[in-house]
């Protein structure tokens, strides 16, 4: 009898030992009651032996992967309806539940903090579930619940009126404490990470539909809004300053909704609107048309309040980072087809389209000055779109055209022939106003960094294969190019000075 007395004693202190391990707020039943204070004080809270509440008491909650292993919470909301809630572990999950236990209705489910500003939540019980992502064994976190003071304008209802002036005059707000505008108010915008945590203004565009939108601040995105709360159009989104011209704004109330990228945590930042006054040539339809000189006379200009050109009228070009505010010239080439194009301004790109507005086809596209060399360009009026690298902002630049005189040997079907002597008897060459050649006929070289203008040259190689190529640039690349024309094989490719060959193979061929 003592031995079964004994037995029957441990198994009882096993089982209330495991009992007494489960966190005292287990159970919905027993939730812990969480004051509402004016500002987070942080408690820290154990999760050790947790165990699952029972599917009769709440379902599982929708976000995250739920493997059961949960906590509960409960708190009256303050009168305001303006609290935020703040659980501080990257691992956890948890759902603010509306009811009691066994008849719940999950308002939100998420991690992290967030924020509530709704009165008819005011003074209403409401109950927290927590739980640990994908894993049922918890992990220890803190939590505050607290008081807070959204901005004016948190909701579309209560937007900001901001004046268009002549100048930015920067005006600075924060979306700290906002909260989520509702579904039914606006959709959520397209560009970024929308978490919510989003702030409203309003403007009336000036008559022109001329002006600039200036919101600066760390993570800050924005969306450009047409239409009234709850029946919205998106126009734009984006993270940076954009400049608009389009007289069907004129007049118009615009709104602007101002988020942070991937967080509704919130930060300050800056906002200002103003009419600008973009260039005459921002359009295509209104492109500057160059004269073609016989030598560079460079004209100023700049694509500052530039604006982006309508898809249907011009695409995307296809070199650097394009964000719009591009400028448009036109110029007719010279019968010769041989002319150089120079812009020269700090980050600007330009692309070279044939073709009419709404009918492109782009030509080329780079950032450094390019020649071309083409009897069938002759005549023709040709596009050209100059843009920022990587922005819309603006940039003053220089461009000219003219016509050149390229050198005789700027193709590959008419190479200068170079005789093989017995000693070296040098003669000067150029490549200046020389273009590039077709890539059907030959290959960029692999040495150096190829950006075109080559000249050709030819020579017959003597019988025994051995020869010397001396050069007196040491910044010109050469290669040595076996075959002909759109069939070369490289054999060579250097910068070197001097040369040595002595390979018999190649013997009394001709090497370009």
């Amino acid at each position: 009898m003592k031995v079964v007395s004994t037995l029957f004693g441990l198994c009882t202190l096993f089982l209330s030992s495991s009992l007494f391990s489960q966190p005292l707020n287990d159970n919905c039943a027993d939730a812990f009651t969480v004051n509402v204070g004016s500002e987070c004080i942080g408690v820290n809270y154990t999760m050790t032996g947790v165990t699952t509440e029972d599917a009769a008491v709440s379902f599982d909650p929708s976000c995250g992967i739920f493997q059961g292993g949960d906590v509960w919470f409960q708190f009256t909301a303050p009168s305001s309806g303006n609290f935020r809630i703040d659980i501080a572990d990257s691992g956890m999950r948890w759902s603010i539940l509306e009811g009691s236990c066994g008849s719940f209705t999950e308002l939100l489910c998420t991690d992290g903090a967030r924020n509530f500003s709704d009165p008819s939540l005011g003074g209403e019980i409401f109950f927290i579930q927590v739980w640990r992502f994908n894993n049922s064994s918890g992990n220890p976190f803190d939590l505050c619940i607290w008081e807070i003071d959204p901005p004016t304008n948190d909701a579309c209802q209560d937007a900001i009126g901001i004046n268009v002036g002549s100048e930015c005059v920067a005006e600075s707000y924060s979306n700290q404490f906002s909260t989520t505008e509702d579904p039914s108010v606006s959709f959520e915008p397209s560009c970024g990470i929308f978490r919510g945590g989003d702030v409203w203004f309003s403007f009336d565009a000036p008559s022109s539909g001329n002006f600039r939108i200036d919101v600066s601040g760390t993570s800050i995105q924005w969306a450009l809004l047409d239409g009234s709360c709850g029946n919205f159009s998106e126009l734009l989104c984006t993270t940076s300053a954009r400049n608009f011209s389009d007289a069907s704004l004129g007049g118009q109330t615009l709104f602007i909704q101002v988020f942070r990228f991937n967080s509704d945590q919130g930060n300050p930042f800056d906002i200002c609107i103003w009419e600008i006054d973009p260039p005459i040539n921002d359009d295509c339809q209104n492109a500057i048309a160059l004269p073609v000189g016989n030598e560079c006379n460079p004209v100023s200009y700049s694509n500052e309040f530039a604006t982006a050109q309508d898809e249907a009228d011009s695409f995307e070009p296809s070199c650097g980072i394009f964000r719009g505010g591009d400028t448009w010239f036109s110029f007719e080439a010279p019968a010769s087809g041989n002319f150089r194009i120079d812009v020269s301004g700090t980050s600007m790109q330009w692309a070279l389209l044939d073709g009419s507005c709404g009918n492109f086809t782009e030509l080329l596209c780079t950032t450094v000055a390019r020649n071309f060399s083409d009897p069938a360009l002759g005549g023709q009026t040709f596009f050209l779109q100059v843009y920022r690298f990587n922005s819309d902002q603006g940039n003053p630049f220089d461009i000219c055209i003219w016509e050149i005189d390229p050198p005789i040997n700027d193709q590959c079907g008419n190479p200068i022939f170079i005789p093989v002597s017995d000693s070296c008897e040098s003669v000067t060459y150029s490549s200046e106003f020389a273009t590039a050649e077709s890539d059907s006929i030959a290959a960029n070289p692999s040495c150096g960094i190829y950006r075109g203008g080559d000249v050709w040259f030819r020579f017959l190689a003597p019988a025994n294969g051995s020869f010397t190529i001396e050069k007196t640039n040491s910044s010109a690349y050469f290669s040595i190019l076996t075959g002909a024309c759109e069939n070369y094989t490289e054999y060579l490719c250097t910068t070197d000075n001097l040369i040595e060959i002595d390979d018999a193979a190649l013997g009394g061929q001709v090497l370009t």
